[in-house]
């Protein structure tokens, strides 16, 4: 390399900061050889000085852009940012002198930076390439490539001029899906999902709006009909498919999932969300959404709709305008693409016009009740919408300063409850008290990193302790058995046998409670008392299998045991295999947590961020609870757990703070199957008018034969109970409540009625 490293980051910097002109020119480039590049050069270590290779990380070796081909033409669906970026021309010469590339020809990889019409610049790595082709085969077809930020008026114009009818109006028709694109000129192609190889029908005002006498040899495209779906009639009403713009997957299962939920739709259809509209809200779309949902959903649940598909389109292009990170084709999130339609929704339903300002006051040793009355009465000044009623719930933050004490409570406002799968699957041993049963093995889900005392709550959870006993955690090494500090953090290694539970009499307690609730007496003869309870566990077992050796503590080292190797070989030995379910994610999520130095608290008594513990509660639950289960995790790189969780269809029972049972019944899963790079969202939703369950794939949608709940559940719906009852299917709505929109839904009734719908946050 004749350029050395000093030089490539130098230029890179000067390049990548440098404004964007037009006709400046780009080329795509495989990202993880970028990724190999910086991590060689240290690019991204910004902070330090430029110097030449270390040696630790080797040469990214030659530029493959191989892998982004398909034949002679680049891949479909590569995504910038996640497979391969722009760099400029000058940069890729370098790192062509330097490094070499694969193919030789790279003018497949040449892009332009362009303007569009209305003098916005766009870099485009799928151009649109638009066929235009009028309805009744009169006009010539027109095909152009036009950059991603050119608009719709725009094509409308085009037509215009080679038409020379510069006055009519002009309508363009997907011809994949026999449907309008859109009827607003201002949107651009990005934001209309028409980037790559297009063909529009166009149709001049006055003539047929129907394009089924086009010539389909000359136009190869193909219409969706419902027989693509199911005979007409075959599927009920709301068993509908959405058509895929361009890896909109992850909004097609977001909104079958959210369209399935029975009050939330019937809110819709009904339309009693138009007194509600709010077109002042600077933070909602001063209600575009919430009419595009509205529409999107009286399409879904028509009955001529049934058993067909529609397109998603005036709601994406909506979202797009006011959220661009969901402009253009790129894969998204679902369960973020959920939050932010309800979070717009409730904006453009919001009944506070002019939202006030309030301070927010300290718990100050004041009971939680009035602490939480108190934050969601300023939480409605502020929010007060048919979302907040259905969706909202409240969860109350407890933390504590390690130093001082102070102790600071809080009560938050939720719209989902995202619980954690960071758990390993490790290997544990019971030793029952006195040697009266066998010893069990247990295969337990514990996090990475965890608490003696919350150790103890996972083993109880799995197997709660003799009546009068409680536990003592030790941790094997070999021949050996070492009693954990109360304080200690203990790191969990997987699918190993790490740790053993010992039963002992009620009356001494635990490791943790016995340094919690300390008698007379040091540590040391605290861990000494501790030993002996579990030697006496121990040698019990020993005796019953008639073994002579017995075990003792070990020289110098009072808080270790040494075992004879006859111990771990007596006897039989029960199993018991610990189910994941969505019991344990919510005691994971309701698990007390030392937070970390980049993420301390601001302790307002000590003047100093502090590794504060912290411990979330359930204090109120919503009617309509979403659950999202944390299955992508970066630690080093970001990956996917793809574990089971065993979830209820029905009959899911959650237990808020004081023990107030709620009821759930699943009625929607977002999927996701796959890794990062090329995964597919999907949703299973239950039918109101049947009660079946049905996949909705896209714009596929069939009968569901199995469970609801497989290993790619991602997010799941729950409606509590007393949700009131439906319309019928023939279109009754005497099912419905005739004070809903009465009810008391705050959560500061008094009532613990929960047909009342409220979230009950004081007593």
């Amino acid at each position: 390399m004749s350029d050395g490293i000093i030089d490539q980051v130098q230029r890179a910097r000067e390049v990548f900061n440098a404004p964007q002109k037009e006709g400046d020119v780009w080329y795509v480039l495989n990202i993880a050889w970028f990724d190999k590049w910086k991590k060689f050069t240290h690019y991204e270590d910004i902070n330090e000085e430029i110097t030449e290779s270390d040696g630790f990380d080797p040469p990214p070796g030659m530029i493959d852009n191989g892998s982004l081909m398909d034949g002679d033409k680049l891949r479909s669906n590569l995504l910038v940012g996640t497979d391969v970026i722009f760099i400029p021309e000058s940069l890729w010469d370098l790192f062509c002198k330097c490094y070499g590339c694969y193919p030789a020809d790279t003018s497949i990889f040449k892009r332009s930076t362009v303007k569009a019409s209305t003098g916005k610049l766009s870099l485009d790595l799928y151009p649109s390439h638009i066929r235009l082709v009028e309805k009744n085969k009169n006009g010539p077809e027109i095909e152009e490539t036009f950059c991603n930020a050119e608009t719709i008026g725009h094509l409308k114009n085009v037509i215009r001029r080679v038409r020379r009818c510069h006055q009519c109006d002009i309508r363009l028709f997907d011809s994949k899906i026999d449907e309008e694109v859109t009827a607003k000129d201002d949107v651009t192609l990005q934001e209309a999902c028409l980037d790559g190889t297009r063909t529009l029908i166009y149709e001049i005002s006055g003539s047929n709006r129907s394009i089924d006498s086009l010539d389909r040899n000359r136009l190869s495209y193909t219409v969706q009909s419902s027989s693509s779906y199911g005979k007409f009639g075959s599927q009920p009403q709301g068993v509908v498919g959405l058509h895929n713009l361009g890896n909109t997957c992850f909004m097609n299962s977001a909104l079958q999932c959210t369209s399935n939920i029975p009050e939330l739709t019937d809110f819709f259809l009904l339309d009693k969300y138009k007194p509600d509209l709010n077109h002042v809200s600077r933070l909602g779309s001063k209600g575009v959404i919430a009419e595009c949902f509205a529409a999107l959903i009286k399409r879904l649940w028509s009955t001529g709709s049934a058993g067909s598909a529609i397109s998603p389109r005036d709601l994406k292009i909506s979202i797009g305008q006011y959220a661009p990170q969901f402009v253009g084709y790129q894969q998204h999130d679902a369960h973020e693409l959920m939050m932010f339609l309800l979070d717009f929704l409730h904006e453009d339903l919001n009944r506070v016009k002019q939202k006030p300002y309030i301070e927010l006051n300290d718990a100050d040793g004041r009971p939680d009740e009035e602490v939480a009355r108190e934050a969601w009465e300023h939480y409605k000044k502020r929010n007060d919408s048919f979302i907040v009623d259905l969706f909202h719930g409240m969860l109350k933050s407890t933390v504590v300063c390690p130093d001082c004490g102070y102790t600071s409570v809080t009560f938050d406002p939720f719209a989902s409850l995202s619980l954690p799968l960071d758990i390993v699957p490790t290997i544990a041993i019971i030793w029952p008290h006195n040697g009266e049963f066998q010893r069990i093995r247990c295969h337990l889900y514990v996090p990475p990193r965890c608490s003696l005392e919350n150790l103890i709550s996972y083993f109880k959870h799995a197997r709660q302790p003799q009546d009068g006993c409680k536990y003592i955690i030790a941790e094997f090494n070999r021949d050996d058995l070492r009693i954990p500090e109360p304080e200690e953090k203990l790191y969990v290694r997987k699918e190993e046998l790490q740790f053993m539970a010992f039963e002992v009499p009620a009356v001494r307690g635990s490791n943790f409670e016995m340094a919690s609730h300390p008698t007379n007496g040091s540590a040391s003869d605290r861990s000494e008392t501790l030993c002996d309870d579990v030697l006496g566990v121990i040698n019990a077992h020993l005796s019953k299998e008639g073994v002579v050796q017995q075990a003792k503590l070990t020289a110098g080292k009072p808080s270790r045991i040494c075992v004879p190797s006859a111990f771990f070989d007596l006897g039989h030995t029960d199993k018991l295999q610990q189910k994941l379910n969505l019991d344990l994610c919510f005691e994971l999520f309701t698990t007390e947590e030392t937070l970390s130095a980049q993420n301390s608290w601001y302790c307002k008594k000590c003047k100093e961020h502090q590794q504060a513990s912290k411990k979330f509660d359930l204090w109120c639950l919503p009617k309509v609870l979403v659950i999202h289960l944390k299955r992508f995790r970066s630690v080093y790189r970001i990956n996917k757990i793809n574990e089971f969780v065993d979830c209820p269809v029905e009959g899911l029972k959650i237990y808020n703070s004081r023990h107030e049972e709620h009821v759930y019944d699943l009625v929607a899963v977002s999927n996701h199957m796959g890794g990062l790079g090329g995964g597919h969202y999907t949703a299973y939703a239950k039918n109101r008018y049947d009660n079946r369950w049905y996949n909705f794939d896209d714009s596929y949608t069939c009968h569901l034969s199995g469970s609801p709940v497989t290993a790619a559940a991602y997010v799941l719906i729950y409606v509590r109970h007393e949700v009131p009852s439906l319309p019928s299917a023939n279109g009754d709505n005497s099912g419905v409540s005739s004070d809903m929109d009465n009810q008391d839904l705050s959560p500061m009734s008094n009532s613990h009625d929960h047909g009342n719908g409220d979230m009950n946050l004081g007593r």
